[in-house]
């Protein structure tokens, strides 16, 4: 029999193809792997769980940095902020103030002094820090199709 005339399972036990099989099996199984790394399914428990957790991460200028998430509560009272300025200050006051309790109590009527108050080089720092953590309330665009980047003014 001619190599034209074998079967498809004559032919998948042959050498070559028995090793293209297997790479491909091995390429499959990889797919499947990272496949199974990247799905995510949606756990309200486990998102409340994290909610109250008290989040750690090493920092190259500032140091061990601890925050907690911001929660839907949490919005209502950052909406209640005079300005923009003062809504980023409370977003990382409060993110803040769920890892060290003993931070001064702020309200929205007085956050500009928390503003005021907090060194320019540890807050640029900061605030980059924390923009890139999921808990960190974005800017959307004005149709909330997707988040922007606030544009910068020249004085």
């Amino acid at each position: 029999m001619s190599e034209k005339n074998l079967s498809s399972a004559a032919a998948a036990k042959l050498p070559e193809n028995e090793a293209k099989i297997a790479e491909f099996k091995k390429r499959a199984e990889a797919d499947d792997a990272r496949n199974q790394a990247v799905a995510k399914l949606f756990d309200p428990v486990a998102l409340l769980q994290r909610a109250g957790q008290i989040h750690e991460a090493q920092h190259p200028t500032l140091g061990l940095i601890r925050y907690g998430e911001l929660v839907i509560a949490d919005s209502e009272i950052i909406n209640k902020c005079k300005n923009k300025a003062d809504r980023n200050a409370m977003s990382i006051y409060l993110m803040l103030k769920k890892a060290y309790s003993n931070l001064p109590d702020y309200t929205p009527e007085t956050i500009s002094e928390f503003n005021c108050s907090f060194p320019m080089l540890e807050a640029s720092e900061l605030i980059k820090f924390l923009n890139e953590q999921p808990g960190f309330l974005l800017t959307k665009s004005p149709t909330g199709s997707s988040t922007t980047q606030t544009p910068k003014t020249s004085v």
